[in-house]
Formats: C-alpha cells, structure tokens, sequence
C-alpha cells in the first residue's frame, strides 16, 4: 500500500468527511471492514462536534440573601456546598481558610500579586479548584488566590470573581431575592436601562455622571457594598462645598477595611447628588462618597438593591440591563460612630464630623462596651463580627466609655428618598 500523507482543513463537518472519502480511496485501502468502522465513528464523532455548542438555554434559578451585605448563594466546588459572595469588582476568585477546609482546596506552590481597596499590594499564594458549579452549569481547573479577610473568613464565604462570573449570563429579582443563572442572554423587560460595558482585567465598567461631571469609567462592583464611591477631584468637590444644608451633605473620618486589613483614616465625604446618570436614566437623591484616600470610582450593591427591581448581566452579548423600582427603598445607612474588635478590644474606627456633636470619642480610642457587650464577650473577631453584622441595623447604639461615661450614637440622617 503506497504511503499517504496528508493535511485538511475543513470549515464543516460534510467537508472533512467528503475529503476523508476522497483520501481513502486514492490511496487504495484494502482493509475495507476496517476502514468503514473507521468512516462511521468519525462520521458520528464530527457531526456531533458539528452541532452548536449550548444551543438549548438552561436556565438555573438559585435563592439569595444580603444579610451580610453582600449578594450571597450556594454553589459547588469540588462536589461540595459552599457560600459564595457574587463580586464582579473581583478579577479572580478569593479563597480564605474557611473555604479551603471546606471544599477540601489544594494550595499551589507559585504566588499572585494583588492589589486591595486600600492600595496595598501583596504575593498571595494559590489555590486550584478541580470544579466549581453554579446549579448545572459547572467550570473545571480554575485557579484561585488564598487569603483571610476577616469578614469573608468569618461568614464562611468564598468570593465569586469575574473568570467565573463572566462566563455566564445572569439576572437577580431584588425582590423574589432569586437569581436565574444561564448560558444564554436574559430578554429585558420594556423600559430596561441598556448598559454596555467595557472591561479592564475582565472587570466591567460603565459611563457615569454625577451633578454634570462625567466619570467615564465606573466600575460595576457588586462586592461593594455601598451606593457609589468616587475620588475626590476639585469638581465633585466644589458641588459639596456648595451643597450646604446637613441633610444632603456630610462628612466623617473613615478607617477603611480592605483585603489586607484596615488601612490608615481618611476623610470622606457624602454628597445627596440631585443628578445620578446610569445609562441615561436619572436616579436622583443618591448618596454619594468622595473618598480622600485613592480610589476607583465604583457602583456597589446598594445602588441596584435599592434602586432597582431587576438587573441582567448579559456577557454573551456585552449588555447589561437595569429595571429601576417605581419607588426607591429606603437605605439603610450607617451609624454615626464605628466600632470594630482590633487585637481584643472594642475600637473606634470611624466617626461622623457632621452628625455626631461628642468630641471626647476619637479614632483608635478604645471603650468599654457596646449594647451592653464587652470585649471579653467575644472568643474572638469572628465572634464579634457576626454579633454587629446581627445589630449594625438598630436605630440607635449605646456606648459606654472606658471611664464609665454613655454615648448614645443614632444613624446618619440624609434626605436620600427622591
């Protein structure tokens, strides 16, 4: 039998098959029952690669809930259950001792630089994950980076980032609190506000303007758990001088909790803005913070909990939508005092300079006790970080000083409902 050598290339599945028939017979195959067997199982073998991939939509509904925060459900990795925070401000996904115990994560040897909310920068190591499924639709060999954000340590979650996220199509009912998960784009309901964002470290960003100036790259961070954070620039900063009247404007002394820990107080301001411009819709009365310290201007959670019914994130087809509420929900804002548990003791880490009169509670003065509770309350900061997750939302606090004296700390008050 003479020798044959050849190379294809075939746009369609008939093509290659026709040219395999061809080859066959000019090279003079003998062994025809052999051969044929052979013809038959490619045939079968390339028409089954011929069909389009995921051409049937399957759509998984999944509950969720904010408790924390921050947008939480349950998906598998490695063949087990376990709670994810939904991030798209994440590039990857972010594994804690927790979540490495629980879904039994091999830790690898190679490091990854990344960058927090505070500009720190560390080597973190990595993790991989053999497969990771959200309701059917399952990833495999993803790598991961480990490290032990208290509050992601404490709840036990694992951060769901963009190389998971973007590879599928989603939309949340903020009022059904059910997300539906599919591999193909969602239909927008009429009056939906179009979104087409761009991405940078497969992080998507969209065009925002603020009181007529324009930020025109704004990330959708879902992991923030705020309204929206921009930096401050003399613009925004001149509308906040203007904006005198106490109850749409304020400003406090922040020690803000990243990836990496608490990094060092900074002052922020919040802005009411009357103009807040998502995709040409105007969501006014939104709270705003200018942040002192470096920071990505970004659109957290609390914006599409709040101010929106529904919203689709489409990245088969590069669209994200929005269905904005009839009525805003109220929000539930912070108190005029924060306190955090830093190496067993209750601390103050921020502070209101516009809505809290008492002078003698300053940043890192610790105190005695808070509703009633003690530093020596809590086993540890797990202990007291689900205790304030559980209280954070009273209307009032009480504190009581390390000489005996009580504070009452109410919430900020700012005129945010349209």
């Amino acid at each position: 039998m003479p020798f044959c050598t050849f190379h294809y290339f075939a746009r369609s599945a008939f093509a290659t098959l026709l040219r395999i028939a061809i080859i066959l017979y000019v090279c003079g195959m003998q062994n025809v029952t052999k051969f044929s067997l052979l013809f038959s199982f490619l045939c079968i073998s390339l028409f089954a690669q011929a069909q389009p991939k995921n051409s049937t939509p399957v759509i998984d509904t999944l509950p969720f809930n904010t408790s924390s925060q921050l947008l939480v459900f349950t998906v598998t990795i490695n063949g087990l259950p376990v709670s994810v925070a939904f991030d798209t401000g994440a590039t990857l996904g972010v594994a804690n001792s927790s979540t490495k115990s629980t879904a039994q994560l091999k830790t690898l040897r190679s490091t990854m630089p990344v960058n927090d909310a505070n500009a720190k920068r560390v080597a973190l190591k990595k993790v991989r994950i053999k497969s990771l499924a959200v309701g059917s639709h399952k990833f495999t060999k993803l790598t991961s980076v480990l490290h032990d954000m208290t509050f992601l340590r404490c709840n036990s979650l694992y951060l769901l980032g963009m190389d998971v996220i973007g590879k599928l199509n989603w939309s949340f009912d903020f009022d059904k609190k059910l997300v539906y998960v599919s591999n193909a784009p969602f239909e927008a309901a009429p009056g939906a506000v179009l979104l087409q964002p761009t991405y940078k470290n497969k992080r998507p960003f969209v065009a925002l303007n603020v009181n007529g100036i324009a930020y025109p790259s704004c990330l959708i961070d879902m992991g923030f758990t705020n309204t929206c954070d921009v930096p401050s620039k003399p613009a925004i900063d001149s509308v906040f001088v203007a904006q005198l009247p106490p109850s749409t404007q304020g400003t406090y002394l922040l020690s803000t909790n990243g990836l990496f820990g608490r990094g060092r107080a900074d002052t922020v301001k919040v802005l009411v803005a009357d103009s807040f411009i998502v995709g040409e819709r105007n969501f006014p009365k939104m709270p705003v913070s200018i942040e002192s310290a470096p920071t990505v201007t970004k659109i957290g959670l609390k914006f599409f909990t709040n101010y929106c019914q529904q919203l689709i994130l489409n990245h088969s087809t590069n669209q994200y939508h929005l269905q904005p509420r009839a009525v805003a929900l109220p929000l539930a804002l912070p108190p005029q005092v924060g306190v955090d548990f830093v190496s067993g003791k209750l601390v103050i880490v921020g502070k209101s300079l516009t809505h809290f009169a008492d002078s003698t509670l300053v940043l890192g003065q610790e105190i005695a006790s808070i509703d009633g509770k003690k530093a020596s309350d809590f086993a540890d900061v797990c202990a007291f970080t689900l205790w304030w997750q559980g209280n954070v939302r009273q209307p009032t606090h009480q504190i009581v000083k390390t000489d005996g004296a009580t504070v009452l700390v109410r919430r900020f008050a700012l005129a945010t409902q349209p």
